[in-house]
């Protein structure tokens, strides 16, 4: 039961991605938001590696309980690439939206690892936020394995 509600917690970056999605269109539409943009993906961020912690003990290993919550961010990393790659453009759907939503918050600070790379697309932005959120979750939850045989 424990590893289907670490797939169903992989979808949280969806609604953080519409919250964010709303804050910048909504309430901070005239104010510069490039530092709280970057404050919202280290939190982000944070709460990720957070995560790991405390829900890498919902499987057998910290690896598997990566693999399990990631599964949701693989999914929408295909839509993204298939969009992106594919089709040369993006679904004007819901669901071609709702794609770019789910890495919204993760774009800042991905895109600082690549700022050296000089790309028209951002699928190395979507590529490079999938491998740091399953870093962070895998480190979060190998420290809570660590800490439980201290």
């Amino acid at each position: 039961m424990k590893k289907w509600l670490l797939i169903l917690v992989g979808f949280l970056p969806l609604p953080l991605g519409y919250l964010l999605n709303w804050l910048m269109f909504g309430p901070m539409y005239d104010k510069p938001v490039g530092d709280l943009l970057t404050l919202y993906s280290l939190g982000f961020f944070l709460l990720w590696y957070l995560l790991g912690r405390k829900l890498g003990r919902w499987a057998s290993s910290p690896l598997e309980a990566t693999l399990l919550i990631q599964l949701p961010a693989l999914l929408d990393l295909a839509l993204i690439l298939y969009q992106e790659w594919g089709m040369g453009q993006y679904w004007f759907n819901w669901v071609g939206f709702a794609t770019q939503m789910f890495y919204l918050q993760t774009i800042p600070i991905a895109g600082i690892f690549l700022r050296w790379m000089s790309t028209f697309t951002v699928s190395p932005v979507y590529i490079a936020a999938f491998l740091l959120m399953a870093v962070l979750f895998y480190l979060g939850a190998r420290r809570q394995e660590q800490k439980k045989y201290q």
